[in-house]
């Protein structure tokens, strides 16, 4: 017996040595304490791994009251600028996640409710993908941390070990970590950019780099991405039936009664997204069923915001100050 369990250990040694790197090296920032998350970072990250980290390292001398919730299109919203229409006392922070839903939303509300945070005021970005997403999702850049979905942790742990063994990403993480050149392997597997984003790791905001590559080159930026199709031929479109599910009823409902329960004063801002189609009309009587009709604003379709595309970094982001101009009306 002891000479099969020697030869087995034998056999996995390597397979363990492999994982056990992945581990220590930590390329997604997850297994270890880092005090920065972007500075000289080229690995994407999951944001609201990043989030969460940064609400539990901060939150006892912060006791954040405001909160911003959305996908990565929220980071258009800063708080630094939202703090201007907010109570003096209030405290903010951006709770967002990449290609969150409303699974996400309500889950972090619960999760600021049951750490004993006043929710004083609160910012809901949506848009039809946040509406759809009502569930965890794979992947090591989406999955929910068990300590906001209670569910299991080791299947959280091993989805960015099996994201880390990729062959292909192991290649490139040490290529790139020796030599700095980004290769045309590595087009998928890295982020590329003349500038890192910056992490404010007291609100949550992320300062996108390409802020810094528009305001060196405006011209230069935007003439590559229409050279590259980025920026397409947008067909006018009435609307787009997307199928309202129970689960997101549901879950509209239960942000509903936090928000509630809190007496919030809260915005639901639905995005202004490139592809200018209307947010499902179903989808808005909805909102408007549960929340203050008063308290939700639709940017979606053609508008102002729409139309240009110095209001966008590429076709599904747009740039904070569409976000600040929002802010404006929201607020009026």
């Amino acid at each position: 017996m002891k000479l099969f369990v020697m030869k087995l250990l034998i056999f996995i040694s390597p397979f363990l040595l492999i994982v056990g790197l992945g581990i220590i090296i930590d390329p997604f920032k997850v297994f270890f304490y880092h005090e920065e998350f972007y500075e000289g970072n080229f690995v994407g990250l999951n944001r609201e791994m990043v989030c969460l980290k940064l609400f539990e390292r901060n939150n006892s001398s912060q006791q954040y009251n405001s909160f911003i919730f959305g996908n990565s299109r929220s980071q258009a919203f800063k708080v630094s600028d939202w703090l201007n229409y907010l109570p003096p006392n209030s405290v903010g922070f951006h709770f967002d996640a990449s290609g969150e839903g409303l699974y996400g939303i309500f889950n972090k509300l619960r999760f600021i409710d049951k750490c004993g945070n006043m929710i004083e005021n609160v910012i809901i970005v949506l848009d039809d993908d946040t509406m759809d997403r009502t569930e965890n999702r794979e992947g090591h850049l989406f999955i929910s941390p068990p300590t906001l979905s209670g569910e299991c942790v080791l299947d959280y742990y091993l989805a960015f070990i099996k994201a880390s063994l990729n062959p292909r990403f192991l290649i490139g993480y040490f290529d790139y970590s020796l030599f700095g050149i980004y290769r045309e392997y590595m087009s998928n597997l890295f982020n590329k950019s003349e500038y890192y984003h910056i992490s404010n790791n007291i609100t949550g905001d992320l300062m996108y780099g390409y802020d810094k590559m528009i305001q060196n080159d405006e011209k230069a930026y935007y003439d590559r991405l229409i050279e590259e199709g980025v920026f397409y031929a947008r067909e006018k479109v009435s609307n787009i039936k997307h199928q309202v599910t129970n689960e997101e009823l549901i879950l509209l409902q239960k942000i509903h009664d936090i928000l509630a329960s809190h007496q919030t004063d809260y915005r639901i801002v639905i995005s202004p997204l490139y592809d200018q189609i209307p947010f499902t009309a179903e989808r808005m009587q909805n909102l408007k069923n549960i929340f203050d009709e008063d308290k939700i604003f639709d940017f979606s379709g053609v508008n102002e915001f729409t139309e240009s595309i110095y209001n966008y970094y590429e076709d599904s982001h747009y740039r904070p100050h569409v976000a600040r101009r929002i802010l404006e009306i929201i607020y009026d």
